[in-house]
């Protein structure tokens, strides 16, 4: 009944993220704040030593001596090396795709953006930087909210830090439905702000493996293993579960079952009705109805974004 995965992403007008494997990200610091605003009006991140926008005197890993001197001229009181191989870093190492993350004043809030230009030297004022490489952002949020994994990549001071390390954290904090590489994420929040007893947490943990059984009564073709669904739980009142599976469009698939339980928009049910039998509608309905009641004694629910959507 279910088909492919994108026929039931149509179904529900969802879009999944298909993230590079390649990309690299980066944390960008805004001088205490101070330029965040700036790079969020005019998406753009940009970096300071401002004497120095010749993209050839950067090529090389290792710097001459002639550009040694230079630094060395400008910045006395500073290390030449560092200098360089931050505006390197800036210039040629940062790539079209990659993610770069902001800091505004005392870290309250971290965007996260995509990299979609490479370097230009802008006419500023004086007191802004020059160095600008244009950006998408993607999405802003509060420390409070941040993944604990990422409070130590925010603890970096340099201009740019390179943060590959932490890559999977930030890849499920900028999108909750995606795809990378073999493997697809459903990231769900969970909102309970007391402790969650264990036999409720059992029961919701059960109710979203109970969805393959589910997938598995209604899809006649394709039977997934119970195994092939992983949950990670970082639920410290309040947090999130996060589904993984490398099984082709069983993560789309669950997200339907989800979709169709938590939200008034009852798509899958009219599909089912179409093609299967009322007994097995009923079945349907009163499976969905479980998962609410679990969901609901935990605050867990679809993302935002994914709720809304009809």
């Amino acid at each position: 009944m279910f088909g492919q995965g994108d026929t039931l992403l149509d179904l529900f007008n969802i879009n999944i993220e298909h993230v590079d494997e390649n990309r690299h990200y980066w944390l960008v610091r805004t001088e205490g704040g101070k330029f965040y605003s700036n790079f969020i009006r005019d998406s753009h991140v940009a970096i300071g030593w401002n004497e120095f926008t010749d993209q050839s005197d950067f090529v090389n890993k290792k710097m001459n001596e002639t550009i040694k001197t230079k630094l060395l001229k400008a910045y006395p009181d500073n290390q030449p090396g560092r200098i360089y191989s931050q505006i390197r870093r800036f210039i040629h190492e940062i790539a079209i795709g990659d993610v770069v993350m902001i800091p505004n004043e005392s870290s309250k809030q971290i965007s996260f953006g995509i990299v979609e230009g490479n370097l230009v030297n802008r006419n500023v004022e004086d007191g802004n930087f020059i160095k600008s490489r244009s950006v998408k952002w993607i999405k802003t949020v509060d420390r409070d909210e941040l993944d604990p994994y990422l409070f130590k990549m925010m603890q970096a001071q340099q201009a740019i830090n390179k943060a590959d390390e932490y890559a999977h954290f930030i890849d499920r904090t900028m999108y909750p439905f995606y795809k990378k590489g073999d493997e697809s994420f459903l990231i769900l929040p969970v909102k309970k702000e007391e402790d969650i007893p264990a036999y409720d947490l059992s029961k919701f943990i059960t109710s979203l493996v109970d969805t393959i059984k589910i997938i598995n009564d209604l899809d006649e073709d394709n039977k997934y293993d119970l195994r092939d669904l992983d949950i990670k739980l970082n639920i410290q009142s309040p947090g999130f579960v996060e589904l993984v599976s490398s099984a082709k469009d069983l993560i789309v698939k669950v997200l339907g079952i989800l979709k169709n339980a938590l939200t008034e928009n009852q798509k899958l049910s009219e599909e089912v009705l179409k093609k299967t039998t009322p007994e097995k509608l009923r079945l349907l309905e009163e499976q969905e109805n479980n998962i609410k009641r679990n969901f609901e004694d935990v605050k867990a629910s679809l993302p935002a974004d994914l709720k809304n959507r009809t």
